[in-house]
């Protein structure tokens, strides 16, 4: 086998472990789309009280995915949180996040 077709079969043996991996690995991390979002802005509090407008992380994880999701896609009536446009991976990452402060 001449260094070419070496190095060829290498790439694709990388490519195809790369693609065998679980995509958790590849998983966004819900913290850091909680924070590049501004989300921390408002919920910066981790346990306590319902502060309306600003619910804490506990309060938050409270909610069933469904309900969590439409508040962070659709915003919120009468208060300051608008909608975010934000991926259903990262969307479920910051969900699954947020679970650890129940």
């Amino acid at each position: 086998m001449n260094s070419k077709t070496m190095f060829v079969s290498l790439c694709l043996f990388s490519a195809l472990f790369a693609f065998s991996l679980s995509e958790s690995v590849f998983a966004a991390d819900g913290q850091g789309v909680f924070n590049k979002n501004g989300c921390k802005m408002c919920h910066f509090l981790a346990k306590g009280i319902n502060a309306k407008p600003y619910p804490s992380k506990e309060q938050l994880a409270k909610l069933d995915y469904s309900t969590f999701k439409d508040k962070v896609t659709n915003g919120v009536s009468g208060t300051l949180m608008r909608g975010y446009s934000i991926g259903d991976g990262d969307m479920k990452a910051m969900y699954d996040w947020l679970q650890e402060f129940k």
